[in-house]
Order: C-alpha cells, then sequence, then structure tokens
C-alpha cells in the first residue's frame, strides 16, 4: 500500500485579521473570509511584525515616510522613531523560518504589511502614491513569487478564486 503525503500549503496571515487584538490602538479586523479558505491542505502562519519586534500594545501608530530615495517606517507623533531595520530584520528571520511560503494574507494599508495600499508621506504631507509596509516588501523581494491578497480583495469572490488557483499552482507536491 502506497502512503501519499501532501504537502501543506503555507500562508501567512496578519493577526489583527485573525481577530487578534493586536493593532496600534488594541483592536482587530476579523476577516471572515479566511473560514472560507482554510481546508485540510493548508496551513496559516500568523504574524504581527509590530508586535514582534516589541512595539506593545497599545502603541503610537507608525507611517512610511519618503526620506530621500529610501521609505521608512517611523512613529507619526515622533519621526526620530524609526522602525524600518527592525522591520526588515524581522521579516529576514521570518522568511528563513517559513522559506516554503507560499502565499500571504495581508492587511490593507498597513506600514507594515500592506502591500501596494499603504499611504505615504514627504514631510508629514500625504502623497498621491502607495507604498509597501516594510515588512511585506522585504518578504516579497526575498520570496519573489509569494502571492498576496489583502482582507478587501479576499472578499471579492473573482480576486479570492484568483488568489485559491495561484496557490493551487504554487502548491509544494
Amino acid at each position: 500500500m502506497n502512503i501519499v503525503k501532501l504537502s501543506m500549503i503555507k500562508i501567512a496571515v496578519s493577526k489583527c485579521l485573525l481577530g487578534e487584538q493586536v493593532r496600534y490602538d488594541g483592536t482587530d479586523r476579523l476577516c471572515k473570509h479566511i473560514n472560507a479558505i482554510i481546508n485540510d491542505s493548508i496551513s496559516l502562519v500568523p504574524f504581527c511584525p509590530e508586535v514582534a519586534i516589541g512595539m506593545g500594545i497599545p502603541r503610537a501608530p507608525i507611517q512610511l515616510d519618503m526620506i530621500g530615495t529610501t521609505i521608512n517606517a517611523r512613529r507619526v507623533n515622533n519621526p526620530t522613531e524609526d522602525f524600518t531595520e527592525a522591520l526588515t530584520e524581522y521579516a529576514n528571520k521570518f522568511v528563513n523560518d517559513h522559506p516554503d511560503l507560499v502565499a500571504v494574507i495581508n492587511k490593507k494599508g498597513s506600514p507594515s504589511c500592506g502591500f501596494r495600499t499603504t499611504k505615504l508621506y514627504i514631510d508629514n504631507v500625504l502623497q498621491h502614491s502607495q507604498a509597501s509596509g516594510i515588512f511585506l516588501r522585504e518578504i516579497t523581494s526575498l520570496l519573489p513569487d509569494l502571492v498576496t491578497i489583502d482582507e478587501i480583495d479576499l472578499a471579492d469572490s473573482d480576486k479570492k478564486q484568483i488568489f485559491l488557483e495561484a496557490i493551487h499552482k504554487k502548491s509544494p507536491q
């Protein structure tokens, strides 16, 4: 008798979307659409980069600031507090711990884990352009084939279907 062992599809998920109260204001952003994609072949890997680097709950918010040609994550009320390096280091550790990630479900607009949806500031003036949060920018640079979706797109049945097809194509055999 041959036993076939199926590999799990590892999907990283922002903890706030799983109902954990880890946001800067101590709240969550529970996304009920995540439950609809979970099955026996999917393993969720929860993350919250800001908590992981010791920022605490609640905490003063951060924002993405353009400084010259670089984008940094700095405290809104105290821009001398810069978390860019810590978030980048945590992203590297996260990828080292989970090199077989297939996808990420991220929090839209987050300065740490938004994907091309986060507000960008120059000299405290909101710009029309948007960027990726520092943590997600780093993990997607380290894992360029990573499939990403945020909670808003996950609620859209067509976008959710495209996401599911993409992760199953990348599924380890």
